[in-house]
C-alpha cells in the first residue's frame, strides 16, 4: 500500500513530503484546505517533494495522496 509523511509538522513556510510504495504512472497529491477548497495538485514522480505553503493562510489543510486504486488522507498545520 502506498504511503507518505510531512514534516515538519506543524509548517512554517516549506514542507516536505516523502512517499513509500507509490504507482509512478498513476499518482497525484492533492491540498486541500479546512472546508473542502483545492489548494494545489501536483504529480508524483519521485520519492520526495517540496511544497511551498509561505502564501498559503494559517490553519489545517489535508493532504490526499491517490495512488492507483488507493487514497491516503493526512493533515498538517501552517503556522507563519
Amino acid at each position: 500500500k502506498p504511503t507518505f509523511e510531512i514534516f515538519p509538522n506543524p509548517v512554517n513556510n516549506e514542507m516536505f513530503v516523502r512517499f513509500y510504495h507509490t504507482d509512478k504512472r498513476s499518482s497525484m497529491l492533492r491540498v486541500f484546505n479546512s472546508i473542502g477548497g483545492l489548494i494545489t495538485e501536483k504529480i508524483i514522480k519521485d520519492e520526495n517533494t517540496e511544497l511551498n505553503a509561505a502564501d498559503w493562510a494559517s490553519g489545517m489543510y489535508f493532504l490526499q495522496l491517490t495512488s492507483g486504486q488507493y487514497s491516503l488522507c493526512r493533515k498538517v498545520v501552517i503556522e507563519h
